[in-house]
């Protein structure tokens, strides 16, 4: 029988096709596994495309007047060169015909129930003791030793273009001092779990991750300059948004701040004082004095408010009925006979603030007493705002 010539459009089809998929050579490495994995995402629509295409070329060929094949009969015909008849149950089992599975159909898309059940590369933390390296998940919440991971929540964005979601994730590991970290996840040819890259984690002035959210390729993420937990009032931290996207190696921030301004509610304040030197009593027996305390700002923001606190010893008692009217004292709080708590409102970063408190006592006094003063800042709830050195909120002064 003559030789067929094969339709000129059909042909272009079949050698598109194999052009498309003629072997390619590799990288080593996590790029080419990702690499070969949106070529195969690839490879998947144009096996469509094709498939149509050579339909469609041969249906137009039988409309054309193909010349029609002789029937042979399988149960007579001795043609070795001849297979057998596919059955539909045959060509239903194919490679080309099976549906996908669901991770497969899913690619890097994953549901917190099989990220709990994976085992992936967890890059390094900034909490020494973080496990990290190969892990596996045991649930949402994982122990490993005295620390947990935590898989906080899941979003999908497409880092790498290809047409299919990647999944990242916010973990938190606790156990000591909290740590956090965004990371992206994806699957290779085989379906198993491979890690894309950290996005961003705790560490340095990022000291808490809030939220994560998917904008397209984008990995958009809500980092604070405080926890606001754990013993910090959520008024605390500050919140800024920033977006990353994959350059093919690594996250790169390509919106939002990429530094923390200062803390308005967090300063650098300290507090002096003078002596207390007693005058001479008046008429009443009543001896008076006055204390000078001086506030200064060093650096960082400028809290709304602070507070003065007061510690006496010996035979100095302050109540409100001894010190009402006295200067100094209007608005304050006598917790106690020896504790009084004055709010004041701190000074801007680089200047300071003098008060002037009197004091008052019976003509039958004693000196060389040691007194205390505090200045500490407070947030809008009235919790106290950490302080950038500790080391100079408080200072003595004599009575004499």
């Amino acid at each position: 029988m003559p030789e067929r010539e094969t339709p000129r459009g059909l042909q272009d089809a079949l050698d598109d096709f194999h052009a498309e998929f003629a072997p390619r050579v590799m990288p080593p490495g996590s790029a080419a596994v990702h690499t070969m994995v949106r070529r195969r995402r690839r490879r998947n629509r144009v096996v469509t495309v094709a498939a149509t295409l050579v339909a469609a070329g041969l249906g137009s060929y039988a409309l054309l007047g193909a010349p029609a094949e002789r029937a042979v009969d399988p149960s007579t015909s001795n043609d070795a060169s001849t297979p057998p008849a596919a059955s539909a149950s045959a060509s239903a089992t194919s490679p080309s015909a099976a549906p996908p599975s669901a991770s497969e159909s899913a690619y890097g898309r994953m549901s917190r129930e099989e990220l709990a059940a994976a085992t992936v590369d967890l890059p390094a933390w900034s909490q020494d003791g973080c496990p990290s390296g190969r892990f596996t998940f045991h649930g949402e919440s994982t122990r490993s030793g005295t620390w947990t991971v935590k898989i906080e929540k899941l979003v999908y964005p497409d880092v790498d273009g290809d047409g299919s979601a990647e999944t990242a994730a916010l973990l938190s590991c606790t156990g000591g001092e909290a740590a956090g970290q965004v990371v992206v996840f994806d699957r290779d040819s085989s379906g198993a779990v491979t890690t894309v890259g950290r996005v961003v984690r705790t560490g340095g002035a990022v000291k808490a991750l809030f939220d994560v959210a998917a904008s397209g390729a984008q990995v958009q993420v809500e980092l604070g300059d405080y926890r606001g937990c754990c013993g910090e009032s959520e008024q605390l931290p500050q919140h800024q948004w920033r977006s990353y996207t994959w350059s093919g190696t690594a996250f790169q921030q390509v919106d939002g701040p990429r530094s923390f301004p200062p803390n308005p509610n967090v300063a650098d304040l300290s507090v002096t004082a003078t002596d207390l030197v007693w005058g001479t009593p008046d008429s009443n027996q009543s001896a008076y004095g006055t204390v000078t305390v001086t506030i200064r700002n060093h650096r960082g923001g400028t809290p709304q408010k602070a507070v003065i606190t007061f510690h006496m010893s010996g035979d100095i008692y302050l109540t409100t009925e001894l010190y009402s009217g006295l200067t100094g004292w209007n608005g304050c709080t006598f917790t106690d006979p020896q504790t009084a708590r004055c709010p004041v409102t701190p000074p801007a970063p680089g200047a300071t603030r003098e008060m002037t408190f009197e004091f008052r006592h019976g003509a039958v006094h004693g000196g060389g007493f040691t007194e205390s003063v505090r200045i500490d800042a407070r947030l809008p709830d009235g919790t106290t705002a950490p302080d950038l050195d500790g080391a100079n909120n408080q200072d003595q002064f004599m009575t004499r």
